[in-house]
């Protein structure tokens, strides 16, 4: 190998994802090998893992999570995603409850105005969550709906559609886009690139792979949304900006994007965050320094102590 030649081979490997990103991208393990599950569910095509956390006393849960995994997830990726959050509430002494719900890969849960029978949203609103709370008996809770990149995407239409039925929300890079329903592939990835795709990291790692990578991803993101809304005026109708409702109460809602993200999720996450403000909810916005899933995790529990826990 050539002198010099190794401080380059290290560069492009960071860059191509072979080497870990700095710590503030990566995903946390659940390392302590204990694992609270309570339950597991299967009702109306979803699938649902039920934990308790600081529940000795076997009591019902004062704060109930329900969680929506990003696209390939299933019920069990609120350990691989979302590990932090796990070792952090075995910690707390309030009485918590987690349902990792999914009902398959790549389902979301925004409207389907074109199949009503497959409304997983409205399926999740009506059936789901009720019978899972009559069977275990739990009342007099708060719901916070937590959702990561695809499953932010469901998590932010369920939350702002039903704030009466969701006290709060944690919403983290979903993949919410303001653009056209007839944008060409050219006007989409220009968007792409103005919001995040053309950092110096991704146009390295396009040459070292010879893919583009952020544009396929985003195209597969746009695409699985197209299943539901399937026609321009469905999407001009019942996408997130049109349908948000106004807070019926104090709603808190967080918000966090990478200014980063290759998937071009930012300036769709800052527009949802404003439009959250002037419909009255107690909004912690949060643009980050990173890309696709990049999390803080001392801001998330500290929007936890004060605006849902307080």
């Amino acid at each position: 190998m050539k002198k010099g030649s190794l401080p380059f081979l290290l560069l492009i490997l960071f860059i191509t994802g072979c080497i870990p990103r700095q710590k503030a991208e990566a995903f946390f393990e659940n390392t302590s090998g204990e694992r609270v599950e309570m339950e597991r569910m299967e009702l109306h095509s979803f699938r649902a893992v039920v934990l308790l956390y600081g529940n000795e006393e076997h009591t019902p849960p004062e704060f109930v999570f329900y969680y929506l995994h990003g696209q390939g997830g299933n019920e069990d990726s609120w350990y691989s995603e979302m590990g932090y959050y796990d070792q952090y509430f075995k910690t707390t002494s309030k009485n918590i409850a987690v349902v990792s719900l999914s009902a398959g890969p790549e389902t979301m849960c925004i409207p389907n105005p074109t199949d009503p029978q497959n409304d997983y949203g409205q399926r999740l609103i009506q059936d789901v969550i009720p019978e899972i709370e009559s069977k275990l008996g739990w009342k007099n809770h708060q719901r916070i709906i937590m959702g990561f990149s695809m499953g932010g995407t469901s998590a932010s239409y369920l939350f702002f559609n039903h704030p009466d039925f969701f006290n709060s929300a944690i919403l983290i890079s979903a993949g919410i886009y303001p653009i056209p329903f007839t944008a060409t592939d050219e006007e989409i990835n220009g968007f792409l690139k103005r919001n995040g795709g053309n950092t110096i990291r991704e146009k390295i790692k396009n040459i070292v792979l010879r893919k583009e990578l952020w544009t396929d991803g985003a195209q597969s993101v746009l695409s699985i949304q197209k299943r539901y809304l399937t026609t321009e005026d469905d999407w001009n109708r019942y996408n997130i900006f049109q349908t948000m409702r106004t807070a019926p109460k104090e709603n808190s809602v967080y918000i966090s994007c990478g200014k980063q993200d290759a998937l071009g999720l930012y300036s769709g996450n800052k527009l949802m965050a404003e439009k959250a403000v002037s419909l009255g909810y107690r909004v912690r916005w949060l643009k980050l320094r990173g890309g696709h899933g990049v999390m803080d995790q001392d801001s998330i529990i500290k929007f936890l102590q004060s605006d849902v826990f307080s």
